[in-house]
């Protein structure tokens, strides 16, 4: 197999991926390495690059979660049931580029830093944590209900991830973030879209740089692999209501945390799946690294080009269907793949985390509370 051929191949997928919910690259990569062929090191990186993004996509039209950053969704959707979603794809293009850029070349500095800085934090990240989620609390104007929720959440997570459970987190977020999205836009049916960009000024440049930053840290600290995670604690310091500069800033922790992923690799860590099962079949070194991170960016570039694409004909599409329709067959997709993925466990896991994104809602709390289910069990771990 040519390498060009292989590239192609990778940008199939990483689309593919990208577009249903529920398929994630992890997956499609530990698929992949059973399979006998050449440059499968360009395979996994371009799909990954591509995909880092296309997830946006369903998390913007539809809420849906995708993959570690689900958290996406929030202002994304946001943007959406407010007619902007010319806007969001412009923001997520824009951001995935220039955080795309900056990281690469951060990513050299990575190499030789990352050992020192990753012994010199985590005899302390547990208690970096602590501080981050009673800080995060405090701000909360229902205090009582947030810190309820959670330890609720918090507790919920340690459960679940205790489970021996195919894709816990798929069930769980659905189940935070979509079911009471569905519900909520069942009121407004048909969501008619704005054909101009309001504001294509690009006034979220400083979000995106703390963005590269959190995304980076993600890499290199024990115990926190999720840009949803980082995203809990970076909204201490930012203010989450201009949900174009959260967006942006969303954004760039994917994309940051995916290349900089390529970056510690050439060492001995590798947190982002598909850059771990690339260094099983290919050496990524510092020498390599600038060979597969300039895939990467060629892969994001593309990404960009056919986000416009997809999300300018499927919403032409949508426009032509009963609103009421698409949301009742998302609802039976992904309570089919949950089902599917994650067998009965996986279904009472969407149950129970329905339940807590709708009593979120209703009570007016910050959603972003509920990635406790992360930040506790994380919490626990590193205690213990």
């Amino acid at each position: 197999m040519n390498q060009i051929l292989a590239l192609l191949i990778g940008l199939g997928l990483g689309i593919f991926c990208g577009v249903l919910p529920g398929l994630h690259p992890n997956s499609v990569a530990s698929i992949i390495s059973n399979i006998e062929m050449q440059n499968i090191g360009i395979i996994l990186i371009s799909m990954l690059g591509v995909y880092s993004v296309i997830l946006f996509l369903p998390s913007i039209m539809f809420g849906i979660p995708e993959g570690e950053s689900l958290i996406s969704l929030l202002p994304g959707q946001k943007m959406y049931i407010e007619g902007k979603l010319k806007e969001a794809i412009y923001i997520v293009s824009v951001a995935s580029l220039i955080s795309g850029l900056i990281a690469f070349f951060l990513g050299f500095m990575m190499i030789f830093v990352f050992r020192e800085l990753n012994n010199f934090i985590k005899p302390y990240l547990a208690y970096i944590l602590i501080f981050a989620s009673v800080f995060f609390i405090l701000k909360q104007e229902r205090k009582i209900y947030a810190f309820i929720i959670f330890l609720i959440c918090a507790l919920w997570g340690y459960v679940v991830f205790d489970k021996n459970i195919s894709e816990p987190l798929f069930a769980m977020f659905v189940g935070f973030f979509t079911i009471p999205a569905i519900i909520y836009m069942q009121k407004d049916k048909k969501i008619e879209q704005k054909k101009e960009i309001e504001n294509n000024k690009i006034d979220f440049f400083l979000h995106i740089v703390v963005g590269i930053i959190f995304g980076a840290i993600a890499d290199f600290l024990p115990g926190i692999s999720s840009p949803a995670q980082l995203a809990l604690l970076s909204s201490i310091f930012l203010k989450t209501e201009d949900v174009r500069k959260f967006l942006a800033h969303l954004v760039s922790i994917e994309v940051s945390h995916n290349i900089i992923a390529i970056s510690t690799a050439t060492g001995s860590v590798a947190r982002v799946g598909v850059v771990a099962i690339a260094k099983k079949f290919v050496e990524i070194s510092p020498v390599t690294y600038s060979i597969y991170a300039t895939i990467f960016l060629f892969s994001l570039l593309v990404g960009v080009y056919f986000l416009e694409i997809l999300a300018t004909n499927l919403q032409r599409k949508i426009q032509t269907i009963d609103f009421s329709k698409i949301l009742k067959i998302l609802l039976i997709y992904l309570t089919s793949m949950i089902g599917l993925i994650s067998g009965i466990e996986g279904l009472v896991i969407l149950v129970v985390s329905s339940i807590f994104g709708i009593i979120v809602y209703k009570f007016g709390i910050n959603r972003i509370t509920l990635m406790a289910s992360l930040i506790g069990p994380s919490i626990i771990h590193l205690m213990s």
